[in-house]
């Protein structure tokens, strides 16, 4: 009975037996454990390695080596406390969700639009045509086949620059394409970009998107202010001040391996390469916690961010959950808020610290508060494929009278 509720708190049937067995003694060796929890000896050291990251246990510096189980209300009752909040938070969610079910469905809001299909070959007439009637812009996110597409309509676009409209083209270009056919739309305001899109997307002032196909050519019309509205301030704008204007790549891919620059104009793979960089060489706490308060000072003068100045209490585990999501789905970070530990696990095997912007911040956070993070451990485990950290937040400093 006891080992299918620890099951629940996400112990293995093999780390339960364990658990239990030891809750029973003082202390074992991990081949008493073995015999006595009736776990495979070949088991055994993984099964108390596993508790020990969990909390649940410790090793004693005894010949031979022994281990203890911890007191369960340390962890365990804690873990109930989560569990407890996402059940809350689950419930918070449903309540949101049938907000927006029965939002959509009232009769005032709802909104038909007649969407119009267009065939391949139908394309370029109505994509001039749409130029022509345009009044303030035009955006276009393309392709190759969408870049000769507009070339086809390249009379129509001279005379809407003409009538003062912006004209402004994201060109989505990949290896292997001629980058001289680039020179097609050449005087106009075109600019290049490495990103993963087989659609060619066309803005026409605020009302009307057209789709197509970079494979098929086929389309569909949408007049809609709304989607154009998502595209624009989204995805447009952001592919837009990532891009590079034609003129320097033409300069660029003319020179040997010029090619590989459009990969560096991502800077969320840039950022992240730098940030891996850093995790790999620093190992001075001081300097850790220096950049990661200057960094949150960056944020908060920079994108108006209270949070970092709440106490502790309140920005805390907004950080922790911040850091959890940066590392991925394989990595875990857990905070005991009576021992003050962080245990931080990642698949990363060649950081020294995680490869985490918030880290830093949590290092930044603390410092600030003069409760600097003492990294107690940083293992490697190769067998794992894991890495390991530790670390412990000190208490407050306090000066003498």
């Amino acid at each position: 009975m006891v080992k299918s509720a620890l099951e629940n708190f996400g112990l293995s049937e093999y780390e339960s037996r364990a658990y239990v067995t030891l809750l029973k003694h003082d202390s074992l060796t991990v081949s008493e454990l073995a015999y006595r929890a009736q776990i495979p000896r070949t088991k055994a050291y993984s099964v108390v390695r596993s508790l020990v990251r969990k909390g649940l246990a410790e090793l004693l510096n005894k010949k031979p080596t022994k281990c203890r189980a911890l007191p369960p209300e340390e962890n365990l009752e804690n873990l109930v406390l989560i569990e407890e909040k996402r059940l809350k938070a689950m419930k918070k969610e449903i309540g949101k969700l049938r907000q927006i079910y029965e939002e959509v469905r009232k009769p005032a809001d709802y909104i038909n639009y007649k969407y119009m299909g267009i065939g391949a070959r139908a394309l370029a007439t109505k994509v001039s045509e749409m130029i022509t009637l345009s009044r303030t812009s035009i955006r276009c996110i393309v392709g190759s086949w969408g870049l000769r597409m507009l070339s086809e309509c390249k009379d129509a676009m001279l005379n809407a620059r003409l009538n003062d409209v912006k004209l402004q083209i994201v060109r989505l270009w990949r290896y292997g394409e001629d980058w001289r056919e680039d020179e097609l739309l050449s005087g106009f305001d075109l600019r290049v970009v490495r990103y993963p899109l087989e659609l060619n997307l066309f803005l026409f002032d605020e009302h009307t998107v057209i789709i197509a196909e970079e494979l098929t050519g086929r389309g569909v019309l949408i007049p809609s202010k709304e989607v154009n509205t998502v595209i624009s301030t989204g995805l447009f704008k952001r592919l837009w001040s990532i891009s590079m204007p034609l003129q320097n790549v033409t300069t660029i891919l003319s020179l040997k391996d010029g090619e590989d620059v459009l990969e560096l104009l991502d800077p969320d793979c840039v950022n992240q390469a730098f940030i891996r960089a850093v995790a790999a060489t620093l190992q001075d706490e001081e300097l850790i916690a220096q950049i990661g308060l200057r960094f949150i000072e960056e944020l908060e003068s920079g994108m108006n961010v209270a949070l970092f100045s709440k106490p502790l209490d309140i920005n805390l585990p907004i950080i922790l959950s911040l850091l959890t999501q940066s590392l991925g789905e394989e990595s875990f970070v857990r905070f005991d808020p009576l021992t003050k530990l962080i245990n931080i696990e990642a698949p990363d095997t060649k950081m020294l610290v995680p490869a985490s912007i918030w880290f830093f911040a949590l290092s930044g956070v603390l410092k600030r508060n003069e409760t600097p993070l003492i990294i107690l451990q940083s293992t490697l485990h190769p067998d794992e494929h894991k890495h390991i950290l530790q670390a412990k937040i000190s208490a407050k400093s306090t000066a003498n009278p």
